[in-house]
């Protein structure tokens, strides 16, 4: 008798895998196959990243109403975990210093370019009649996109997402300036550092007819034991800056080798 029972619950159990095996098995999209390689985690409510992708020229087309809520909550999302990683990483810095940092990592220019890196363009559901590549949409996009994890997955899941695509480390702030050529920004946070004055001095503006506008900048440094002085020349005052700060960048790096 007992062998009898144990047959016939083995019997059982092999009808209820074979039951189980025969549910059908969920699809996912490719485009939910994307996202969750992306994100690197299953997508909890795909309807949710459906809309953070969805521009609001397009919300009458898919049902999906637009990702400007999205944004709204991605924008505080970013700023936060930014900020709250600036201030593990550089513990003597002072909050100027980390108001500018923070302020280049979630530039639009920074946010555009980080979007355009993970891909999202073509996952990006919008008129047909935008212009997505090299715009504000892209940037707009992934903050909807971490507004979209954060609901989903939770705060420090989020904010990992964010450092890992916006912060990888103390140098990450240093090669993203010279990649954006942003030595102003560059020289600000180091005399800020180093607590030194210096200043943006407008010299002239000149008109040519084959170049147009000529700018011309002064930047003094008063560094204790040497002050400096450059001259920054461009079509425009922020180029003319940006050419002082590169070739005070350039004197100061070589003076202390």
């Amino acid at each position: 008798m007992k062998k009898y029972r144990s047959l016939v619950a083995e019997i059982l159990r092999f009808l209820h895998l074979n039951k189980l095996r025969k549910q059908p098995v969920a699809h996912k999209s490719e485009r939910q196959l994307i996202l969750e390689q992306l994100v690197e985690a299953e997508l909890g409510d795909p309807q949710l990243y459906e809309q953070a992708l969805t521009h609001r020229s397009y919300e009458n087309v898919g049902n999906l109403g637009s990702n400007e809520r999205l944004e709204f909550l991605g924008d505080s999302v970013v700023n936060l975990a930014v900020g709250d990683t600036l201030f593990a990483l550089y513990p003597e810095e002072s909050e100027g210093v980390l108001t500018n940092i923070r302020s280049f990592l979630v530039s639009r220019t920074n946010m555009n370019a980080t979007a355009e890196k993970l891909g999202l363009e073509p996952l990006i559901y919008a008129d047909s009649g935008l212009q997505i590549k090299g715009s504000d949409l892209l940037g707009n996009t992934l903050e909807a996109l971490v507004g979209a994890i954060y609901l989903d997955k939770g705060y420090p899941f989020a904010a990992q997402f964010v450092r890992s695509h916006l912060i990888v480390s103390k140098k990450n702030v240093k090669v993203v300036a010279k990649k954006e050529e942003d030595y102003k920004t560059e020289l600000i946070i180091m005399m800020q550092r180093e607590k030194v004055p210096y200043q943006f001095l407008h010299l002239d503006t000149k008109y040519d007819k084959a170049q147009g506008f000529i700018h011309r900048c002064q930047l003094q440094i008063d560094f204790p034991d040497h002050p400096m002085e450059t001259i920054g020349v461009g079509s425009t005052k922020k180029k003319a800056h940006q050419n002082a700060a590169k070739e005070a960048l350039r004197r100061i790096e070589k003076s202390r080798k």
